[in-house]
């Protein structure tokens, strides 16, 4: 398999965020199959995507909280080597689109 991402070899734990997003499912997938050590954080009412294999996402430590809570991205961030920032608020709505502009 081609290596996608080429990260220093000390680098083992990585923690992404947006994870049950389009972008960020498809970088836990390369990270888990390249053999990382992947902490990934999701809302409580976030679904895991049906586009990638469960078996990946059995291999991902999952924490639920939110990037806008400090203290939970403070603990997700235990441990962790690098973060991968794939987090965003994406919305078709234009009420939804104004307040992200605020």
């Amino acid at each position: 398999m081609r290596q996608i991402f080429n990260i220093r070899p000390q680098i083992s734990n990585i923690l992404v965020t947006g994870g049950t997003g389009f972008v960020g499912a498809y970088i836990i997938k390369e990270l888990v199959q390249q053999g990382f050590s992947v902490r990934a954080i999701k809302r409580s009412t976030a679904r895991l995507p049906e586009f990638i294999e469960p078996a990946i996402f059995d291999k991902v430590d999952w924490v639920e909280g939110d990037i806008l809570d400090v203290i939970a991205l403070e603990d997700a961030m235990q441990g962790i080597d690098a973060v991968i920032h794939s987090a965003a608020i994406v919305s078709f709505s234009k009420k939804k689109e104004a307040i992200c502009t605020m």
